[in-house]
């Protein structure tokens, strides 16, 4: 039997046996390793990428949707806007109490406890207005300057608190879709407690939103009017703007990845609160409000909802100068002599 033999070639002989096929080969080689890296940096790159994004939803989702958050919004409050807010609540929680305020409570659809203060009329009154404040703000703020008025045309005032604000349970802020689902549970306690009575509904920012979205429901005979002073048109709309304008970014695709988190956490998407949506389908007469001044919810996005409005009783005031929910304080003789107009037109 004849012995094996292992045949090696070394690298100049092989040059020498097939000189362009080998050079050839380690051309491929040196290119497929320069590919490799390539492909290997994108790859690196595009998870440092997706990480990044990933990372920025859910950065933007906790300063937005918690109530309990420690990412600080993009419009901080200076300090002496923070000191005019605690003695405006000082002041509005002072004259609550003087006027027989009390606490009630109710029941969200999704089993949260509810807190509301009721406020009865001076005299014996089947009036009823339902005062719904905005995003981050509190009934006593957002309201206080208002609530001397609604008192003199002989309300009793219905001050809740949003879900996920002041003593009202919820994890999460309703931005609000989920606070005018509340807005209704509000409307069926006072109904099923006054049957006779008339019901207004009123709101700032988020609590426009509400009462807007309220608005598109089949809501009982009680219920006469509506007043959206500052709210937005849709929340998606809403926050593509503040991203421009307060971060100076177009977010589009950032909105959805928030969006998809909230719809897991807190059990709606952005594109749920839609103002222009329920507006549409709406019967209700409808006072809007604006201010001029307003960065936060541009002036434009009352045109909007105004427009897309079905109504055939609507109305808009609009005050010159005025920041966002501060349009009562602007001119507290324009806004009263619009909602005594609407409330003497709508309240037969």
């Amino acid at each position: 039997m004849s012995e094996q033999t292992e045949l090696t070639i070394t690298n100049s002989e092989a040059d020498t046996l097939c000189p362009s096929e080998n050079t050839d080969m380690k051309k491929n080689k040196k290119g497929s390793g320069k590919a490799a890296k390539i492909i290997g940096i994108s790859a690196l790159c595009a998870a440092a990428a997706a990480g990044a994004f990933a990372g920025g939803s859910v950065y933007f989702f906790k300063m937005i949707v918690p109530r309990e958050t420690t990412v600080p919004l993009p419009f901080k409050e200076d300090a002496a806007s923070a000191e005019l807010r605690r003695k405006r609540e000082g002041k509005a929680r002072e004259w609550i109490r003087a006027n027989g305020g009390k606490d009630i409570f109710t029941r969200s659809h999704d089993g949260l406890q509810l807190r509301a203060q009721l406020i009865p009329a001076a005299e014996e009154s089947d009036k009823y207005v339902i005062l719904m404040h905005g995003y981050r703000g509190s009934a006593e703020h957002d309201f206080g300057p208002m609530l001397p008025f609604y008192h003199e045309q002989g309300f009793n005032i219905l001050l809740p608190d949003l879900r996920a604000h002041g003593q009202s349970e919820g994890k999460y802020v309703g931005l609000g879709y989920t606070d005018h689902d509340d807005l209704l549970k509000w409307i069926d306690y006072l109904t099923f407690r006054h049957n006779d009575c008339s019901i207004y509904l009123h709101g700032l920012s988020a609590g426009a939103a509400a009462v807007m979205m309220a608005s598109g429901e089949l809501l009982p005979s009680q219920v006469k009017g509506a007043i959206a002073d500052s709210g937005f048109s849709t929340l998606t709309e809403e926050l593509h703007y503040c991203f421009a304008h307060f971060l100076h970014v177009r977010a589009h695709a950032m909105v959805r990845a928030i969006s998809a988190i909230t719809k897991k956490k807190a059990g709606y998407s952005f594109a749920d609160s839609d103002c222009l949506k329920a507006l549409a389908k709406t019967s209700l007469p409808l006072l809007f409000i604006h201010g001029g001044a307003d960065t936060l919810v541009p002036p434009y996005m009352a045109d909007k909802c105004y427009n897309a409005c079905a109504s055939e009783d609507k109305d808009m005031l609009f005050i010159e100068g005025a920041p966002h929910i501060e349009s009562y304080s602007t001119e507290p003789a324009a806004y009263e002599k619009a909602l005594k107009e609407f409330f003497e037109r709508t309240s037969q």
